[in-house]
């Protein structure tokens, strides 16, 4: 469930369907709707993080980010990286060893990521690693 939400929240609506809209109030909502919906899967994940008890927990959630923060759309790639981003920001103050076995593979998605060509997912993906460098 985990899995299907964070597909539908990070790559959709897409950006061929942003600029088809052409109200501009309803690009808005969408924009508005997308951004709300970021911050709940985030506190989603957040949550499940701090009640799941099993091991690898943290990695099967990077798993489900990680088509998204490969994928040759930047604005889904943007997408992932702000929940990657929540995600990590609040690994920072649980006690969990997950995200420092998971080092090296996150250390590899995000670091070509600080050269996207978006410079809000350069610095999305800066705070990702930085994050990460916190928790380890």
């Amino acid at each position: 469930m985990l899995a299907l939400c964070c597909k539908n929240i990070v790559s959709h609506p897409s950006a061929e369907m942003m600029l088809k809209i052409k109200k501009s109030q309803q690009a808005a909502q969408y924009l508005q709707l997308l951004q709300t919906s970021l911050k709940a899967l985030g506190r989603l994940m957040v949550v499940l993080l701090e009640t799941e008890t099993t091991r690898g927990f943290f990695q099967n959630i990077v798993q489900v980010l990680q088509r998204s923060l490969t994928s040759n759309n930047m604005w889904e790639r943007n997408r992932a990286l702000q929940t990657c981003s929540q995600l990590l920001a609040a690994c920072e103050g649980l006690p969990r060893g997950d995200a420092c076995e998971s080092f090296g593979s996150l250390v590899g998605l995000l670091a070509p990521l600080t050269c996207d060509p978006m410079p809000t997912s350069r610095q999305l993906a800066a705070t990702c690693l930085s994050s990460l460098l916190q928790i380890q």
